[in-house]
């Protein structure tokens, strides 16, 4: 998993405008119990998403990981 976080790193920085290279990076991050991390990614993929089909999916990536962030305090 480390080689894919590294990955979509990479991709961050070729694609900054892509919903979708932060929606992947925020996915990694979520499996590696990044939550912040997710969080801060998934929010710029649902900045960036606009009107596409994706946005409501995305929302409720943010949902999860929030309520697994507020769980842990």
């Amino acid at each position: 998993m480390p080689e894919a976080l590294y990955l979509f790193k990479l991709a961050k920085d070729l694609y900054p405008e892509s919903y979708n290279v932060y929606d992947s990076l925020a996915d990694a991050n979520e499996k590696m119990g990044q939550l912040k991390n997710a969080l801060k990614n998934y929010q710029k993929a649902y900045s960036l998403a606009g009107e596409s089909k994706q946005n409501q999916n995305i929302r409720k990536n943010i949902e999860r990981v929030t309520a697994k962030l507020n769980s842990n305090k």
